[in-house]
């Protein structure tokens, strides 16, 4: 087999797991609530909470299996990734010739600021980057929309 079969064998078990993950994530209980105070940030850094150490458990023991078996397809994929350094010149201003420079969107994330239950009055979160030219960096942020 060769190293572009294996990635696309490698990706087709993430997407499935990413469809087992959501599918078990659409029967409700992630719910986290916006702030400090609810957990969706942390009180130090104010940075979202990774919900990999541990949160989707706290909603689930199917949940967190779920979780698991998503960020073990990643770990399967990441040596195939024919980009050695994505994040090359991310920040600096030569940020135009980054690898991940474009637009393109998170098709899971483990950041609860971006994890909404499907009873959220926020609306779907949509997690991606636009770049703004000549702007060297990436801009990342969740999208809310309501649906």
């Amino acid at each position: 087999m060769s190293a572009t079969e294996d990635r696309a064998a490698v990706k087709e078990r993430l997407f499935s797991a990413i469809g087992s993950f959501d599918e078990v994530r659409s029967r409700g209980g992630v719910n986290v609530d916006f702030g400090v105070k609810g957990g969706e940030l942390d009180k130090d850094t104010r940075a979202p909470t990774n919900l990999a150490d541990g949160g989707f458990y706290a909603v689930s023991e199917e949940l967190g299996k779920a979780a698991d078996d998503v960020l073990a397809r990643v770990d399967e994929l990441f040596p195939l990734n024919p980009t050695p350094d994505p994040t090359r010149f991310l920040g600096t201003v030569e940020g135009s010739l980054c690898p991940l420079h474009g637009c393109w969107s998170n098709i899971f994330t483990t950041a609860a600021d971006a994890t909404f239950s499907k009873d959220s009055k926020r609306g779907d979160a949509k997690v991606g980057a636009a770049p703004r030219p000549p702007a060297p960096t990436l801009t990342a942020r969740p999208e809310r929309s309501r649906g």
